[in-house]
């Protein structure tokens, strides 16, 4: 008799054991199911101030062509294929660089960009984490919200990826290969090795990096 009311205690107590171990489970999806609805509202407040600045800029310079003012001699300064290594155009958002938006087209997903990677700027929309656009070595980091680049894992070979930089110029890339990546392979992240654009961001878990590679399309659109 006692050992059956031992058993009792013992099955009862690894039934609460359960039922706790589901509810932070519960509480910690529902608390990361928040963040990522408040941070989808920030992107998409900053990604319309972009979008604003860019189109300003457009506007901007079309005024400039029909006064004349624009001075062709200043052309090639500016042209990243005769100066691979000049700085990235950016827009200043709310006190931070962003340098465009990326925008996954299948997924229906537009997100800001900003200048450089930091955890602070990491919580708040993806980062630049190496390289550039203009020398096609471009790495980009993400949290794997919903709203951000958890569908990353439904990515398929082919499908488009549109980059517009602060100046609204569009460079177009299409997935050329998956991989699941370890955080110690920093150096494999990064180096290129024939792919022209770069975007990752952590499996369920964060034990690894879901990293999908990309490269420019011979027909653009």
């Amino acid at each position: 008799m006692k050992r059956r009311k031992k058993r009792k205690a013992s099955g009862n107590l690894w039934i609460s054991f359960g039922l706790i171990l589901i509810l932070i489970g519960g509480i910690l999806c529902a608390s990361n199911i928040y963040e990522g609805i408040e941070v989808n509202q920030l992107d998409q407040e900053i990604l319309s101030e972009i979008l604003n600045e860019i189109d300003d800029r457009k506007d901007s310079e079309e005024s400039s062509k029909t006064s004349g003012e624009n001075d062709d001699s200043m052309e090639d300064v500016f042209n990243p294929e005769a100066y691979p290594e000049m700085e990235m155009p950016v827009i200043m958002v709310r006190g931070r660089y962003y340098i465009g938006y990326i925008s996954f087209p299948s997924l229906g997903i537009n997100l800001p960009v900003q200048k450089n990677w930091s955890e602070e700027a990491f919580d708040i929309s993806p980062c630049r984490y190496a390289g550039s656009l203009f020398t096609d070595d471009m790495v980009i980091a993400g949290h794997n919200f919903y709203s951000q680049l958890y569908q990353l894992k439904n990515c398929k070979a082919g499908q488009e990826v549109i980059f517009t930089d602060a100046e609204g110029n569009r460079y177009y890339y299409e997935v050329s290969g998956m991989e699941i990546l370890d955080p110690s392979e920093t150096e494999n992240m990064i180096t290129k090795n024939g792919w022209d654009l770069t975007v990752f961001t952590c499996t369920y878990g964060a034990g690894s990096r879901r990293t999908i590679r990309y490269q420019r399309p011979t027909q653009p659109g």
